[in-house]
């Protein structure tokens, strides 16, 4: 038991614990006193009148944690634990509750919790009280429940009418990328037409003996570093990005100014950290590649963000060479794929171990724009990391795709 207690104790270290109480004998002391109150606070309720009711949404290093209490306490030994869809099952029973109103939907559901006393065992909560049948319930669940925000995109939906809540970040990004793949379709007829169409009206003038002037069109500076449009374009780029990713995490709108500051600060940072590496690698290369603003890629992202799930980019990277050259930029995009990875897994585990609404909105931004951009078709980089190494590009993809969803769709929703 004792081997068991402190295996729980060296992975909860790991996963959850801050600096300033990260030791095991801590930890354990914690864990003790826990143990205690639920020996005083079911005492005299027989085993079968207990239910542990557990939410989908709960972590893993959070699960991790109630199970080193629960091995630890002989009151709830021995009583299966169930999952929060389970309503019949707890009816006329006394409860624990394993996570907070965000990742419990029956705690969620209790009216009478926020009169519930509160007790704290850094980092653990435990809210108790009576419930309205006269039963007794108890909620863990641990700090960072406090400070993490929720994703309310799915919430706010207007697929919520026609179908569960569960399958609208799907249909959001399946309808997202059907309305990207009509407009490569429409956009490619369109240019033809307007060639063509520019094409008979130059025939028809050379004809009627009219000269013509050619309209000028932007073309990137061989090797120039940056330049004034790709600064406006990254200035917009990270204005609506922090809008939409503000209107998709706030919980009161009364919050949205001071969410969006903390959204334009992060996304800032990061899409320059971004962009700086593509700067240097095309620079290096010897690439002509330009940051633009994509105004369809924009309408998109605000569009998808408003059906449930954030799928577009507001701009892109143009590049403007050959096609070795654009195999040479698929290991760029690489690169910048591989970096924004790292900023994700970096801001993850430090959120674990120091819970910040920053550190969440980093791996959060970090996390979605990876994924989107990975998507293999143009304009997004997905499809030249494919085109240079298809191999590479499905295990990135799969291993982002997994994050993401973790991420964006277990963590707190």
């Amino acid at each position: 038991m004792e081997l068991k207690k402190y295996l729980f104790l060296i992975v909860f270290c790991i996963l959850v614990y801050s600096a300033d109480a990260a030791s095991i004998d801590d930890i354990s002391e914690n864990v003790d006193e826990i143990s205690a109150y639920l020996k005083d606070f079911f005492e005299g309720t027989p085993k079968e009148n207990i239910e542990i009711v557990i939410g989908e949404n709960v972590r893993i290093e959070d699960k991790v944690l109630f199970n080193m209490i629960k091995s630890q306490s002989p009151e709830l030994q021995g009583i299966e634990i169930i999952s929060d869809d389970n309503q019949e099952e707890i009816e006329g029973k006394s409860l624990v509750l394993i996570g907070s109103k965000k990742t419990n939907r029956i705690t969620k559901n209790l009216g009478t919790i926020d009169s519930f006393e509160t007790k704290k065992f850094s980092p653990i909560i435990l809210r108790s009280g009576n419930l309205d049948d006269g039963s007794r319930a108890l909620v863990v669940y641990t700090e960072r429940e406090d400070i993490m925000l929720e994703n309310n995109a799915v919430k706010r939906s207007p697929l919520k009418k026609f179908m569960d809540e569960k399958y609208i970040p799907a249909a959001a990004t399946l309808l997202s990328i059907f309305l990207l793949y009509l407009w490569r379709v429409l956009s490619n007829t369109l240019i033809e037409i307007f060639n063509d169409f520019i094409s008979s009206k130059i025939l028809q003038k050379k004809t009627e003996g009219k000269t013509t002037t050619k309209k000028k069109v932007h073309k990137i500076k061989p090797h120039e570093f940056i330049s004034l449009s790709e600064i406006i374009a990254f200035i917009l780029f990270v204005g609506i990005f922090a809008i939409v990713q503000t209107w998709t995490w706030v919980s009161d709108f009364s919050d949205f100014k001071s969410l969006f500051i903390v959204n334009l600060i992060v996304i800032g940072i990061i899409s320059f950290l971004r962009e700086f590496v593509r700067l240097v690698f095309c620079f290096k290369k010897k690439l002509r590649s330009e940051f633009v603003f994509w105004p369809f890629g924009t309408f998109l992202t605000i569009a998808s963000t408003y059906l449930g799930n954030t799928f577009s980019m507001i701009s892109y990277t143009l590049l403007d060479e050959d096609e070795a050259d654009e195999k040479i930029f698929g290991k760029g995009s690489l690169v910048i794929s591989l970096f924004t990875y790292l900023i994700v897994i970096f801001c993850y585990i430090l959120n674990l171990f120091n819970p910040s609404i920053y550190l969440q909105m980093s791996f959060v931004y970090a996390q979605m724009i990876l994924f989107i951009e990975l998507f293999p078709m143009e304009p997004m980089a997905g499809y030249d990391i494919k085109k240079w190494n298809f191999f590479i590009w499905i295990i990135i993809y799969i291993l982002c795709f997994l994050s993401y969803v973790y991420l964006n769709f277990t963590v707190y929703v």
